[in-house]
């Protein structure tokens, strides 16, 4: 918990300074990042309507944390799934206001990566 809190963080303060930060010695930035990451997928469709779909590819991990930030690094969408299945799909953000946001993927042994997305 203390792990995801700390990466949240981080997150949202990626997001408002729009810049890199290295912690750990991990590079990340914000477009289409990854760090440490095993499991492979795809992120679509880009720009998005009503939905966004992760497609697993190889490996499949057993849970995952999902979070959908929008450009001011406000939490707008969070979901914590225990017995992943595939694919993946984030409904009911249908209602966001057009704009970008930032998606956070983040796998079990904090395999992390991140997406910019543009609402339509």
């Amino acid at each position: 918990m203390v792990m995801y809190r700390f990466f949240t963080l981080f997150f949202i303060i990626s997001v408002v300074l729009n810049t890199n930060l290295n912690v750990f010695g991990n590079n990340i930035t914000l477009e289409n990042t990854t760090v440490n990451s095993s499991f492979e997928f795809t992120v679509g469709p880009n720009p998005f309507v009503d939905f966004i779909q992760l497609k697993l590819e190889g490996e499949q991990p057993e849970s995952c944390i999902i979070a959908l930030y929008n450009s001011s690094g406000v939490l707008v969408y969070h979901n914590i799934i225990y017995k992943v299945s595939n694919p993946i799909v984030i409904s009911n953000i249908g209602d966001l206001p057009k704009s970008t946001y930032f998606l956070k993927v983040q796998f079990e042994g904090n395999a992390l990566k991140s997406f910019r997305m543009i609402k339509n």
